[in-house]
Parts: C-alpha cells; structure tokens; sequence
C-alpha cells in the first residue's frame, strides 16, 4: 500500500580514530563504526492527508537502521540510505515537523540524539545537519553557500558606476567610491 505523502533520505558513514597501529604511516587509524540508528517523527498528532478521494491517517512510527562493518548507515534492505516521510509533504498536515536520530553504536563511542528537519526529495547527510558541541571546542555552523557580493575593484576612481542590482555591492579601492548605495562595504586598500 502507498501513502499519499513525500519522502527524503537519510545517510551517513562514521569511523572512529585510533591509535596508529603497525603501519606505513604514524597517523591514527580510520575504524569504521558499527551499531543502529533509530529514526523517531517528533510530531504530537498523526499525520492527516485530507486531499483525493481516500483520505488518510498515517502514523509514522519509528525506523531503525543499522551501521555496516564499513560504518554505513543501511536500510533494513541494505541499501546506503534510510527512507523516511519528508517533513513537509505537500498535501500533509501537520508540516514543519522534525525526526530525530538516536544511536546507539559500539566501540566505546557515542553521538547525541539530535532532531532535523528532511525535506521532500532530499538526501540529508546526517553528519551536515548535527549539532556541534559548544564545550570542548569551537562550534562552527555552516550553512549553504551564497551567491556572494557583487564585487567592485575601483582603485584610485571614485566615479565609477555602480552595477545594476539591489543586493549590497563590495567595493575595494583606495579612495571612497562616490556611488555608494545603503549596504553597500567599503574596503579601502593601499594604492598600487
């Protein structure tokens, strides 16, 4: 039976580093996690699809994983990634929701539980959406790439035109540019 809903993918390959061993090299050794990975929906109430002419009820219970000799997430069929409903399947409600992944893995290691978000028709690398610490480190967050600034080099000349856009403008010369718009920077550099 299918279900009027949408659905992303879940992957993710760990390894654990060890002391070096007997080897060509003095670096530590790559070993691969094992163990499972259960997916939970945070979501309070069922989900309804309401639409066509069947409407439906559907309770996403939870979904295990396991984690390969190699350390790859594996579906209960062995294939590399998890299939989960998305999260905002059209045509759904509630949306918005979150999974959460819980591990339990083997060799002395451990991951946090951790909630996300999976959208429809989207393969989610469990490694880019979880948390950093922020003891013990520095976290870092990243998120996806932009497409930058426009980017002007005017030099010694102020007059030069500004481009056509809305976005803010990056300017670098060694005198103020006199077509500064709001939001637009300003980098003075040392002339040449």
């Amino acid at each position: 039976m299918t279900m009027p809903v949408q659905y992303g993918q879940v992957k993710w390959r760990a390894v654990s580093a060890a002391a070096d061993t007997t080897d060509a090299d003095a670096l530590p050794d790559a070993r691969p996690v094992t163990g499972a990975v259960t997916f939970t929906a945070e979501v309070t109430d069922p989900l309804l699809s309401p639409q066509g002419a069947d409407p439906v009820t559907i309770f996403p219970l939870p979904v295990s994983a396991t984690i390969d000799a190699g350390g790859v997430l594996r579906d209960a069929d062995g294939r590399p990634t998890v299939t989960l409903v998305a999260t905002d399947s059209a045509g759904v409600t509630p949306t918005g929701w979150t999974w959460r992944a819980t591990y339990a893995l083997n060799g002395g290691v451990s991951r946090g539980a951790f909630s996300f978000k999976l959208p429809a028709g989207t393969t989610v690398d469990l490694t880019s959406v979880a948390p950093v610490a922020t003891t013990g480190g520095t976290p870092i967050i990243q998120g996806p790439a932009g497409d930058g600034l426009p980017t002007v080099i005017h030099g010694a000349d102020a007059t030069v035109a500004r481009p056509v856009t809305a976005r803010p403008v990056l300017w670098f010369g060694s005198v103020a540019p006199n077509n500064l718009a709001d939001g637009d920077v300003y980098v003075p550099v040392a002339a040449s």
